[in-house]
This record gives C-alpha cells, sequence and structure tokens, in this order.
C-alpha cells in the first residue's frame, strides 16, 4: 500500500517519504542533521553491514580487471581522458539530434 508523503521538508525534497515507513523516514530525517563526519560513518557502517550480503566475488573480480586495465591504458597513453565540457557538449548534441532539433 502506498502511503502519502509526510510532507517533510527533508522527504519532499528528496522524494522518499511516498514509500518510506514513519520510523525510516524520522531516522533518515535525524541522520541527516548529524555533522557530515558522522553521516559518512553512518553511511560507512551501513553499507558494511549489507555488504557480505550482497557482493557477487565474480563481478568484483572482473570490475577490478577492467579497472587495472583501464588505468593501464591511460598510464601508458594507449588512451586519453575527455574533458567533461567535451563529453558534456557532445552527449547534448547526440540527444538534440535523437529529438528531431
Amino acid at each position: 500500500m502506498k502511503r502519502e508523503s509526510t510532507g517533510s521538508p527533508i522527504a519532499v525534497g528528496i522524494g522518499y517519504g511516498a514509500w518510506m515507513s514513519d520510523d525510516i523516514l524520522a531516522l533518515l530525517e535525524s541522520s541527516l542533521r548529524l555533522p557530515a563526519t558522522a553521516r559518512a560513518l553512518l553511511a560507512s557502517k551501513l553499507l558494511e553491514s549489507i555488504a557480505d550480503e550482497s557482493i557477487d566475488e565474480k563481478a568484483e573480480a572482473e570490475w577490478e580487471a577492467e579497472i587495472e586495465r583501464r588505468v593501464a591504458d591511460v598510464e601508458s597513453g594507449r588512451v586519453q581522458g575527455v574533458p567533461w565540457s567535451t563529453v558534456h557538449s557532445n552527449l547534448e548534441a547526440m540527444i538534440s539530434k535523437r529529438r528531431g532539433r
């Protein structure tokens, strides 16, 4: 059952109010008022608590190999980075072209 948003500025601002229980929403709102270092520690501990449950070891190994390959390509000069401004402009042009503008 979908519930109504509490109207909390925090919940509305991040769009979670419609599906979070009141307890979770209250915890989120309290957590967001913590200092940045405390929020980082809390986030780290929460991620750590689910990491063992959701890790796909094969995928992790494949990503590690891919990252190492990409770093080696950059360090060797085989590939060069592209500035974000160029990537952004190219993406905007592609999107506009697809939309027929």
